[in-house]
Parts: C-alpha cells; structure tokens; sequence
C-alpha cells in the first residue's frame, strides 16, 4: 500500500506542476502579448504624431511658398508695369515726387498712386502694408534718394535709401526679399520685397 500512495502522490505533484507551468506559460504569453500591443500602440500614435506635424509643416510651408510666389509675381508686374516706369522717369528727372493738382504731370503721379492702391486693395488677405517706389536720384534737395508710398507720403530728408535694410540686402540682384527689420514708418517689424525697376 505504501508504494501506490506515493505513486498517487507523484502523479499529484507532477499535475501541479504542469498546471503551474502552463498557468505561467499563460500569464507570460498575455504578458508578451499586452506588451506588443502597448508598443504597437505608442508606435501608431506616435506615428499619427508625427505625420500629422508633417503634413501641416508641409501646409504652412506651401502656403508660405504660395504667398511669397505672389509678392513677387506683383512686384514683377509692378516694376514692368509702365506708370511706374513712367513715375520713375519723372522723378529721375528731378521734378517734385509729389506735384500739385495744378501740375501738368499730376496724373502721373496720380496714376502710380491710384495703381499702387489698387494692387493693396486687390489683396484679400491684407498682404501689403503699404508699396513704395524708391530711387537713388536726390528728390527735392534730399541727399540720399527718396521713396513715395502708396499711402502718398514722401520719404527724403530724413530717410537714406543706403542705410535702409532692404537697400543693403538687395545688393546687386534684381530682386530680393530682406531680412526682418525694424521700419521706419511704422517702428515695427517687417520684410520687404524688392525689385528693381528699369527703364
């Protein structure tokens, strides 16, 4: 009778621990599959993350690019455009940026303004604050060229085309965009795009 208890005995024992085994066989497979799963999903929301970042990177990017296109599509057309052609000749051949209603060649002034406003106004999403014609040639006694805007002001005596930012970063090209910088209209931030304008 001793031998077949301790048989019993050895079958209940190795019972248990198959049991045992296969229970933590279990625990550790849900384990191994929980953590798959919990990476599986850090990954996929992470990758959402990031190509969600992408694509409005790309967006403002675009946009930035779409806009920039733009300016400089409307510089073209302004610096080919033959009333501002017309108004820098004017200028250039030393006659008052701004003549009287009285003048004879007040329309041309006139026509370099109304056409610059118009380009301002064409823009639905407020792009300019303001477009100006510059030149090199002194303007009524101003030592260093002068600029009218579009706003009809006359920048001279204490305005030097040399020193302004978008002067010294245009350099030799025909056309740039400057770098930030403080304006000296307003006194605040700005970017200018500038194109030469030939006669």
């Amino acid at each position: 009778m001793v031998k077949i208890k301790k048989d019993i005995n050895k079958k209940v024992s190795i019972s248990k621990r198959i049991v045992g085994l296969t229970v933590f066989i279990d625990v550790l497979f849900l384990l191994v599959i929980s953590t798959a799963f919990l990476f599986y999903t850090f990954y996929s929301a992470n990758e959402h993350k990031r190509n969600l970042v992408l694509n409005q990177t790309q967006a403002i990017v675009n946009s930035t690019d779409a806009f920039l296109q733009n300016i400089k599509s409307d510089a073209e057309m302004i610096a080919d455009n033959p009333i501002a052609i017309n108004y820098l000749k004017y200028i250039n051949d030393g006659n008052d940026p701004i003549p009287l209603e009285t003048d004879s060649n007040y329309h041309v002034y006139l026509d370099f303004i109304t056409y610059s406003k118009a380009i301002i106004n064409h823009q639905s999403d407020a792009a300019y604050d303001l477009i100006f014609l510059a030149t090199e040639y002194d303007c009524n006694g101003a030592l260093d060229g002068c600029a009218v805007t579009s706003t009809e002001e006359l920048l001279s005596n204490t305005w030097k085309i040399t020193e302004r930012p978008w002067f010294i970063d245009l350099g030799s090209k025909d056309q740039n965009l400057s770098q930030p910088y403080v304006d000296a209209i307003t006194g605040m931030y700005t970017f200018t795009f500038v194109q030469k304008v030939y006669d």
